[in-house]
Protein backbone atom coordinates (compact mmCIF):
# COMPACT_ATOMS: atom_id res chain seq x y z
CA UNK A 1 0.00 0.00 0.00
CA UNK A 2 2.81 2.40 1.07
CA UNK A 3 4.33 1.66 -2.66
CA UNK A 4 1.24 2.78 -4.44
CA UNK A 5 1.11 6.07 -2.53
CA UNK A 6 4.62 7.01 -3.47
CA UNK A 7 4.08 5.62 -6.65
CA UNK A 8 0.98 8.28 -6.83
CA UNK A 9 3.03 10.73 -5.47
CA UNK A 10 5.91 10.24 -8.10
CA UNK A 11 3.21 11.36 -10.48
CA UNK A 12 2.79 14.69 -9.21
CA UNK A 13 6.34 15.33 -10.05
CA UNK A 14 6.53 14.46 -13.68
CA UNK A 15 5.53 15.95 -16.88
CA UNK A 16 2.00 15.61 -18.08
CA UNK A 17 3.69 13.34 -20.74
CA UNK A 18 5.61 11.35 -18.51
CA UNK A 19 2.59 11.05 -16.18
CA UNK A 20 0.40 10.00 -18.86
CA UNK A 21 2.75 7.16 -19.83
CA UNK A 22 3.05 6.24 -16.19
CA UNK A 23 -0.35 5.44 -15.94
CA UNK A 24 -0.90 4.18 -19.26
CA UNK A 25 1.88 1.13 -18.33
CA UNK A 26 0.04 1.15 -14.75
CA UNK A 27 -3.19 -0.21 -16.88
CA UNK A 28 -1.32 -2.66 -19.37
CA UNK A 29 -2.15 -5.88 -16.65
CA UNK A 30 -5.97 -4.35 -16.44
CA UNK A 31 -6.12 -4.16 -20.07
CA UNK A 32 -4.29 -7.19 -20.39
CA UNK A 33 -6.36 -9.35 -18.25
CA UNK A 34 -9.34 -7.94 -20.21
CA UNK A 35 -8.32 -9.24 -23.77
CA UNK A 36 -7.43 -12.73 -22.22
CA UNK A 37 -11.03 -12.80 -20.57
CA UNK A 38 -12.96 -11.80 -24.27
CA UNK A 39 -10.52 -14.28 -26.04
CA UNK A 40 -11.01 -17.26 -23.77
CA UNK A 41 -15.19 -15.93 -23.60
CA UNK A 42 -14.74 -16.24 -27.25
CA UNK A 43 -13.27 -19.32 -27.73
CA UNK A 44 -15.60 -21.50 -24.88
CA UNK A 45 -18.82 -19.56 -25.63
CA UNK A 46 -18.59 -19.24 -29.60
CA UNK A 47 -15.93 -21.50 -31.26
CA UNK A 48 -16.24 -24.67 -29.03
CA UNK A 49 -19.95 -24.56 -29.09
CA UNK A 50 -20.72 -23.81 -32.77
CA UNK A 51 -18.16 -26.69 -33.44
CA UNK A 52 -19.33 -29.34 -30.74
CA UNK A 53 -22.55 -28.65 -29.99
CA UNK A 54 -24.45 -26.86 -33.02
CA UNK A 55 -26.22 -23.19 -33.53
CA UNK A 56 -29.35 -23.75 -31.52
CA UNK A 57 -27.15 -24.22 -28.24
CA UNK A 58 -25.42 -21.06 -29.29
CA UNK A 59 -29.05 -19.68 -29.51
CA UNK A 60 -29.37 -20.44 -25.72
CA UNK A 61 -26.22 -19.58 -24.86
CA UNK A 62 -26.89 -15.97 -26.04
CA UNK A 63 -29.81 -15.97 -24.10
CA UNK A 64 -28.40 -17.20 -21.23
CA UNK A 65 -25.57 -14.75 -21.21
CA UNK A 66 -28.13 -11.77 -21.70
CA UNK A 67 -29.77 -12.48 -18.44
CA UNK A 68 -26.20 -13.15 -16.81
CA UNK A 69 -25.38 -9.47 -17.79
CA UNK A 70 -28.94 -8.33 -16.13
CA UNK A 71 -27.82 -9.96 -13.02
CA UNK A 72 -24.62 -8.69 -12.31
CA UNK A 73 -25.77 -5.24 -13.70
CA UNK A 74 -25.85 -3.89 -10.11
CA UNK A 75 -22.16 -5.13 -8.77
CA UNK A 76 -20.53 -3.85 -12.31
CA UNK A 77 -22.91 -0.58 -12.26
CA UNK A 78 -21.25 0.74 -8.46
CA UNK A 79 -17.75 -0.68 -9.25
CA UNK A 80 -16.45 2.30 -10.00
CA UNK A 81 -18.03 4.30 -6.95
CA UNK A 82 -16.83 1.22 -4.92
CA UNK A 83 -13.21 1.50 -6.52
CA UNK A 84 -13.17 4.82 -5.71
CA UNK A 85 -14.42 4.92 -2.33
CA UNK A 86 -11.50 2.12 -1.46
CA UNK A 87 -8.55 4.21 -2.57
CA UNK A 88 -9.67 6.93 -0.62
CA UNK A 89 -9.57 5.24 2.26
CA UNK A 90 -6.12 3.69 1.16
CA UNK A 91 -4.46 6.94 1.33
CA UNK A 92 -4.58 7.34 5.24
CA UNK A 93 -3.11 5.09 7.98
CA UNK A 94 -7.09 5.03 9.61
CA UNK A 95 -8.95 4.57 6.19
CA UNK A 96 -6.38 1.98 5.74
CA UNK A 97 -7.59 0.21 8.96
CA UNK A 98 -11.27 0.14 7.85
CA UNK A 99 -10.74 -1.59 4.58
CA UNK A 100 -11.70 -4.67 5.71
CA UNK A 101 -14.81 -3.39 6.86
CA UNK A 102 -15.00 -2.31 3.57
CA UNK A 103 -14.36 -5.07 1.87
CA UNK A 104 -16.64 -7.04 3.68
CA UNK A 105 -19.54 -5.03 3.26
CA UNK A 106 -18.74 -4.46 -0.42
CA UNK A 107 -18.62 -8.10 -0.78
CA UNK A 108 -22.12 -8.91 1.41
CA UNK A 109 -23.81 -5.91 -0.92
CA UNK A 110 -22.74 -7.46 -3.77
CA UNK A 111 -24.34 -11.07 -3.16
CA UNK A 112 -26.93 -9.99 -1.68
CA UNK A 113 -27.91 -8.13 -4.82
CA UNK A 114 -27.05 -10.67 -6.84
CA UNK A 115 -28.73 -13.17 -5.34
CA UNK A 116 -32.20 -10.96 -5.47
CA UNK A 117 -31.71 -11.26 -9.13
CA UNK A 118 -30.61 -14.45 -9.57
CA UNK A 119 -33.47 -15.96 -7.75
CA UNK A 120 -35.82 -13.95 -9.42
CA UNK A 121 -34.33 -15.05 -13.08
CA UNK A 122 -34.03 -18.37 -12.07
CA UNK A 123 -37.93 -18.47 -10.85
CA UNK A 124 -39.01 -17.20 -14.41
CA UNK A 125 -36.44 -19.59 -16.90
CA UNK A 126 -39.38 -21.67 -18.22
CA UNK A 127 -41.13 -18.56 -18.79
CA UNK A 128 -38.05 -17.43 -20.80
CA UNK A 129 -37.43 -20.42 -22.48
CA UNK A 130 -41.34 -20.66 -24.10
CA UNK A 131 -41.29 -16.57 -24.91
CA UNK A 132 -37.73 -17.03 -26.59
CA UNK A 133 -39.06 -20.18 -28.39
CA UNK A 134 -36.64 -22.24 -26.95
CA UNK A 135 -38.22 -24.56 -25.01
CA UNK A 136 -36.70 -28.32 -24.67
CA UNK A 137 -33.39 -27.16 -25.35
CA UNK A 138 -32.39 -26.63 -21.72
CA UNK A 139 -32.21 -22.82 -21.08
CA UNK A 140 -33.34 -23.11 -17.91
CA UNK A 141 -30.77 -25.52 -16.73
CA UNK A 142 -28.27 -22.91 -18.71
CA UNK A 143 -29.71 -20.10 -16.56
CA UNK A 144 -29.73 -21.63 -13.08
CA UNK A 145 -26.02 -22.12 -13.76
CA UNK A 146 -25.76 -18.79 -14.57
CA UNK A 147 -26.95 -17.57 -11.62
CA UNK A 148 -24.56 -19.59 -9.70
CA UNK A 149 -21.80 -18.34 -12.40
CA UNK A 150 -22.71 -14.90 -11.12
CA UNK A 151 -22.75 -15.42 -7.36
CA UNK A 152 -18.93 -16.09 -7.48
CA UNK A 153 -18.50 -13.53 -10.30
CA UNK A 154 -20.00 -10.42 -8.29
CA UNK A 155 -17.67 -11.75 -4.93
CA UNK A 156 -14.66 -11.70 -7.32
CA UNK A 157 -15.57 -8.55 -8.61
CA UNK A 158 -14.76 -7.31 -4.99
CA UNK A 159 -11.55 -9.21 -5.26
CA UNK A 160 -10.87 -7.30 -8.08
CA UNK A 161 -11.30 -3.61 -6.70
CA UNK A 162 -9.24 -4.85 -3.87
CA UNK A 163 -5.98 -6.05 -5.85
CA UNK A 164 -6.63 -2.44 -8.14
CA UNK A 165 -6.81 -0.46 -4.45
CA UNK A 166 -3.44 -2.58 -3.93
CA UNK A 167 -1.90 -0.75 -7.45
CA UNK A 168 -0.88 -5.15 -7.42
CA UNK A 169 -2.34 -5.12 -11.01
CA UNK A 170 0.16 -8.06 -12.19
CA UNK A 171 -0.73 -10.19 -9.69
CA UNK A 172 -4.39 -9.79 -10.42
CA UNK A 173 -4.02 -10.67 -14.22
CA UNK A 174 -1.88 -13.62 -12.75
CA UNK A 175 -5.02 -14.64 -10.81
CA UNK A 176 -7.03 -14.07 -13.80
CA UNK A 177 -4.82 -15.86 -15.96
CA UNK A 178 -4.99 -19.22 -13.71
CA UNK A 179 -8.67 -18.87 -13.49
CA UNK A 180 -8.58 -18.72 -17.22
CA UNK A 181 -6.49 -21.54 -17.82
CA UNK A 182 -9.16 -23.87 -15.80
CA UNK A 183 -12.27 -21.96 -17.69
CA UNK A 184 -10.09 -22.81 -21.05
CA UNK A 185 -9.59 -26.55 -19.55
CA UNK A 186 -12.51 -27.48 -18.14
CA UNK A 187 -14.85 -26.04 -21.43
CA UNK A 188 -12.81 -27.77 -23.84
CA UNK A 189 -13.20 -31.18 -21.83
CA UNK A 190 -16.60 -30.86 -20.86
CA UNK A 191 -18.64 -28.72 -23.41
CA UNK A 192 -19.59 -31.53 -25.16
CA UNK A 193 -22.18 -32.13 -21.99
CA UNK A 194 -24.24 -29.34 -22.93
CA UNK A 195 -24.07 -25.28 -23.15
CA UNK A 196 -24.11 -25.46 -19.36
CA UNK A 197 -20.69 -26.41 -19.17
CA UNK A 198 -19.78 -22.85 -20.43
CA UNK A 199 -21.25 -21.35 -17.65
CA UNK A 200 -19.70 -23.73 -15.29
CA UNK A 201 -16.45 -22.92 -16.39
CA UNK A 202 -16.92 -18.91 -16.08
CA UNK A 203 -17.96 -20.20 -12.67
CA UNK A 204 -14.90 -22.12 -11.74
CA UNK A 205 -12.59 -19.10 -13.67
CA UNK A 206 -13.86 -16.54 -11.25
CA UNK A 207 -14.00 -18.67 -8.03
CA UNK A 208 -10.15 -19.51 -8.72
CA UNK A 209 -9.09 -15.51 -9.65
CA UNK A 210 -11.06 -13.99 -6.92
CA UNK A 211 -10.38 -17.12 -4.59
CA UNK A 212 -6.25 -16.28 -5.04
CA UNK A 213 -7.00 -12.87 -4.80
CA UNK A 214 -8.54 -13.33 -1.63
CA UNK A 215 -5.61 -15.41 -0.16
CA UNK A 216 -3.04 -13.09 -1.91
CA UNK A 217 -4.70 -9.90 0.56
CA UNK A 218 -4.83 -12.10 3.92
CA UNK A 219 -1.25 -13.32 3.65
CA UNK A 220 -0.12 -9.54 2.91
CA UNK A 221 -2.05 -8.59 6.35
CA UNK A 222 -1.94 -5.09 4.08
CA UNK A 223 -5.21 -4.06 6.25
CA UNK A 224 -4.05 -3.51 9.36
CA UNK A 225 -0.62 -2.17 8.22
CA UNK A 226 0.48 1.24 8.86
Amino acid sequence: MQQAIENDARLVNLSPWNAAVSEARRGVPQAGALMAANLAGWFCSIYLVQEMLGVQTMAVLAVANQWLTLILMPATSWSGLILKEMADLSLTTEGRRQMTGKVRDVMIRNVSVTLLLAVAVVLGSPWLASAYRLDGLGLTTVIAVSAMAALVMSAALVMQNTMITLNKQWEWMACTCVGLLAQLLFTWLCVRHGAWTVQMGLMISALLSGGLALVWVWRCRWMVQD
